[in-house]
């Protein structure tokens, strides 16, 4: 990542970034204090940053010694003067402690954000994954494979 990347393709490095490196207070500086959170996991919506700082806490525990690699692809913005919205895929790698890949999951997902000062705040997240007709079962990988960017 470099300053010439537009700002949404920083916000995404840096959310790779501190999902990673399990860095909370580095996730949670890409988020605004009103940040309204639409996740496909547990929570119907997550209001605040406290509710989402308590999520991403939760998570990162849960992961124990093990971390998670995210990649997005090639995302598509729109920026109107300090506003921005963004969409792209959102692939999430799990490996165990021993960098062994245990698992993988595809997430739409959808960010508007704000800037404040000199940077950009997330204030509204939405990720989802579609939903089988016939089995109600959620669908963790399109059919065809992802291109990152």
């Amino acid at each position: 990542m470099s300053n010439a990347d537009p700002p949404y393709v920083q916000l995404l490095e840096r959310y790779c970034l501190a999902v990673f490196t399990q860095k909370l207070d580095d996730l949670m500086a890409l988020y605004a204090d009103d940040i309204t959170v639409f996740d496909p996991f547990n929570d119907w919506s997550i209001h605040g940053i406290a509710a989402w700082r308590a999520s991403m806490q939760q998570w990162f525990d849960g992961m124990g010694e093990g971390r998670v690699g995210v990649r997005y692809t090639k995302p598509h913005a729109t920026i109107v003067q300090y506003s921005l919205v963004l969409h792209t895929t959102l692939s999430f790698f799990e490996f165990d402690a021993h960098a062994k890949q245990v698992r993988s999951i595809a997430n739409r997902c959808t960010m508007a954000a704000r800037r404040d000062l000199d940077d950009w705040q997330i204030f509204h997240q939405h990720c989802s994954l579609p939903v089988a007709e016939a089995s109600l079962q959620a669908i963790t990988q399109p059919a065809t494979p992802l291109v990152f960017a």
